[in-house]
């Protein structure tokens, strides 16, 4: 080998190997030192996500943060303790104005009966028992938030066959059959009385908007879900999702207080549940509610 090429050998090496070396520690090593570095964003991001709106007084803990993000999570707990304190002034206002529209409403409805029988006594009437349901259903929905109640195991199949008992004289006097139906002998979660109130809001509902014609339908199937079904109009399918949100209304001219099914989903939704809606203008709507959580089923009905 001559002298050149020795040369050009050592000088291959000397340059070659700290290049290698380096682009290693790029590719490897910068990488992992951000990583590093970031560990504690990490660490805030999981503990952001804990945040729930439903848990009121939530904030980010600040055990074993950098000094670099204690100010940001400080003012961000502060943001949330604001958000906490504008929320519970809201639901007050709600709760107190509930409360008092009860009685000029009262007053009202006394006040209405005492007129003439007439169209415009009809309507007066109709507004009057829309605004009371309204009343209701805000009442309903602030105490079942701000005090839920405690939960103990729930028979199903006893809790909707007393439901369907309780409504079946309202049902028949509207014009329709009203029949409860169960796959099983037996299906027990753990939930709380506010179960009762969701299926007797569904079964309204049904009651409602089925048309005043044809059978409503409580049936429990042998997973423990729940169909409620009636032989109606129907809902467009565009309206199925937005039927769960409050003040919405299908119908604006129906009597309907719109908060029901709002607050029927919220709480399916606390008792590890959603609700499916699969409706047409030929067979009417089914609503069917089924279980995330393991429910205890025994026997068949």
């Amino acid at each position: 080998m001559s002298l050149y090429q020795l040369i050009f050998v050592v000088g291959q090496i000397t340059i070659g190997v700290p290049a290698l070396i380096l682009l290693l520690v790029t590719l490897v090593g910068v990488p992992w030192v951000t990583k590093w570095s970031l560990r504690s964003l990490g660490t805030l991001t999981d503990r952001l996500n804990k945040v729930d709106f439903e848990a009121r007084g939530g904030v980010v803990n600040e055990t074993g943060l950098p000094k670099e993000l204690l100010r940001v999570v400080r003012e961000i707990n502060l943001a949330l303790n604001r958000l906490d304190a504008g929320f519970e002034k809201t639901e007050r206002f709600f709760v107190n104005a509930a409360h008092e529209l009860r009685t000029p409403l009262a007053i009202v409805q006394v006040r209405s009966d005492t007129l003439q029988q007439s169209e415009e006594k009809l309507h007066i009437q109709k507004s009057i028992k829309r605004l009371t349901a309204i009343t209701n259903q805000l009442l309903d929905i602030e105490r079942y938030r701000q005090n839920p109640p405690i939960s103990k195991k729930i028979e199903l199949t006893h809790l909707l066959s007393k439901v369907v008992a309780d409504l079946a004289p309202f049902a028949i006097s509207e014009g329709y059959e009203i029949s409860f139906e169960t796959d099983v002998s037996k299906v027990s979660l753990e939930g709380d009385e506010a179960l009762d109130r969701a299926f007797s809001n569904l079964v309204r509902n049904a009651i409602q908007y089925g048309g005043g014609r044809g059978d409503i339908v409580v049936k429990v199937k042998a997973d423990g879900s729940v169909l409620i079904s009636d032989q109606g109009i129907g809902t467009a399918g565009d309206l199925h999702s937005r039927i769960f949100e409050p003040f919405y209304r299908v119908n604006p001219h129906g009597s309907g207080a719109s908060l029901g099914l709002s607050m029927v989903n919220e709480i399916v939704e606390k008792h590890g549940g959603f609700i499916e809606l699969k409706s047409s203008p030929d067979h009417g709507s089914v609503f069917a509610i089924r279980w995330r959580n393991a429910l205890q089923i025994a026997g068949r009905g």
